[in-house]
């Protein structure tokens, strides 16, 4: 049994799988406890069970309740402290039907909805300052939209209500999601059921839910103080290409001037700005240490320097044992540790002796590895 967060084993969960799940992880005893209320002006229902399941496997036990159909403003009046709030203000609903009906508008009346909703909009998060966390989705036009730039006033509507949102409506605690990284990477045909939606309403799919609950579990765990901390990385193969005890220094490559030592090099650059926001950045490899400072000292193509690292582990130890020291040393937990490597044999080995530490293979199609990285960064946020 799954018994701590692991991204790709839950995305492949069958809705089945979950269920059955999370039906074992309730009757665990968890330390921490969270609060989560869902506001919409859709229905949600189907977000329930991957939201408990996902904080669940992160050890956290939440008590997630709704608030009344399109009762957004209302319900936010009654949230209390240090509670999670998530709101789902689907465009489509902004007034009911408005996905059919905003062409129709004249501008007047477009312009009156949109004030507004703005107003509406303002207060609601002002409403909010005591929650710990709000989750608001950026206004999405993409299900309902005729892709006519610039002539329906669905897509309008979205833009004037993304600008306001970006641009005045800024609470240190709101984190603003774009949905279309969810839709790209599911695709909308995955994401959407419209069947369900006349229905009733319901516009997401499980499927959906799931890949949602894995965009914001990492600030939900930030909040209860799960945020990852440190990353540890692999060198030959994963901060550059080649194996440095058997093609030398001058030989492994990270240069722009190449595909593939383009690709490492953005790998260092991304590593060093998560440097810069406070994310402590370790090595761990089996490598003579020596010759990796060198490499870190006076490669004219390296990125990620040696001050930039606060924990080296390159040695012959396994790398288990090298993760558990680093954690040791910095006096962290293990469960604060992403890991990177390009060996799946290192990858395993880690993930069967260490299950806390959060593991992170470099993809066979190496143009995917700064993608994955990136998103993996969202982990490190506080």
């Amino acid at each position: 049994m799954l018994t701590y967060y692991n991204e790709e084993y839950f995305l492949s969960m069958r809705n089945r799988e979950l269920l059955n799940l999370n039906r074992i992880l309730s009757k665990k005893s968890y330390e921490l406890k969270r609060s989560v209320r869902i506001l919409s002006n859709i229905t949600v229902n189907q977000f329930h069970e991957p939201l408990l399941c996902a904080m669940r496997l992160s050890g956290i036990d939440a008590k997630v309740t709704f608030g009344n159909y399109d009762n957004i403003f209302q319900d936010s009046l009654t949230i209390e402290s240090g509670d999670v709030v998530i709101i789902f203000w689907e465009l489509c609903n902004l007034i009911p039907d408005f996905h059919k009906r905003a062409n129709d508008l004249v501008m007047t009346e477009f312009d009156e909805i949109i004030r507004q909703a703005k107003i509406n909009l303002s207060t609601t998060i002002k409403n909010l300052a005591k929650a710990s966390l709000i989750v608001f989705n950026e206004f999405n036009s993409a299900v309902f939209s005729t892709s006519m730039p610039n002539q329906e006033n669905l897509s309008r509507a979205a833009r004037l209500l993304n600008e306001y949102l970006f641009s005045e409506v800024t609470q240190v605690n709101l984190i603003k999601i774009d949905l279309n990284s969810i839709f790209n990477s599911l695709s909308i045909c995955k994401c959407v059921d419209l069947r369900f939606y006349y229905i009733g309403k319901a516009l997401y799919t499980f499927e959906f839910f799931k890949y949602y609950c894995n965009e914001i579990l990492p600030f939900i765990n930030a909040v209860a103080g799960q945020t990852k901390k440190v990353l540890v990385l692999d060198c030959d193969n994963t901060i550059w290409k080649g194996i440095l005890g058997e093609d030398g220094f001058d030989k492994i490559q990270m240069s722009p001037l190449t595909m593939e030592g383009a690709i490492y090099q953005e790998i260092q650059s991304i590593a060093r700005f998560l440097s810069s926001k406070g994310v402590i950045i370790g090595l761990c490899s089996k490598n003579n240490l020596h010759e990796v400072k060198l490499v870190l000292l006076n490669h004219n193509a390296q990125v990620l320097r040696y001050d930039d690292i606060s924990v080296v582990k390159c040695n012959w130890q396994d790398k288990s044992s090298n993760i558990a020291s680093i954690a040791s040393e910095l006096n962290i937990g293990l469960d604060s540790v992403v890991f990177v490597d390009d060996s799946s044999y290192e990858i395993e080995f880690v993930r069967q002796n260490l299950p806390m530490v959060e593991v992170m293979k470099v993809p066979e199609n190496l143009f995917e590895f700064p993608i994955m990285l990136r998103r993996k960064a969202r982990w490190f946020w506080h």
